[in-house]
Order: C-alpha cells, then structure tokens, then sequence
C-alpha cells in the first residue's frame, strides 16, 4: 500500500485519530525508508502512542519526532 510514498516530512496536527488510523501509521513507519519529520502534536488522545513507540525502536530514518502539546503522562 505504502510502496511508491517518498514522504520526508509528514505534518498530522491536531488529527483525530482512529483505530484503522493508529494501524496505517504503524504500517507505514514499520516499512518507512524516507520519512524524516513527523508532527503529532495537539493530537486526540486516541493516538496508540505505546504501539508507535514500539514501531519506533525500529524506524532507523525517523530523525523528528514532535508530540508537544499530546498531554502524554505515562504509556
């Protein structure tokens, strides 16, 4: 599904995210080679950030990571 997006920058803010939501983008940051930046801030609290901080111990391009203002205490 992913295989022809060359995307360095991805800007998601304030998207309300739901459950097929949290699974397309853990698919495509499982499989990313060119994303760099991504910004997830002021997001609803239905964003899996524990699945996405899974997703990104192995992601080796993501370099931007900006979730300021998700009002995130504990996963």
């Amino acid at each position: 599904m992913f295989q022809n997006l060359n995307i360095q920058k991805l800007d998601l803010m304030a998207f309300r995210f739901g459950s097929e939501d949290n699974k397309l983008l853990s698919e495509y940051l499982k499989n990313n080679t060119t994303l760099t930046e991504l910004n997830i801030r002021s997001i609803s609290s239905n964003l899996d950030l524990k699945e996405l901080c899974e997703v990104l111990k192995t992601n080796s391009t993501l370099t931007k990571l900006n979730l300021s203002n998700c009002h995130v205490y504990a996963l």
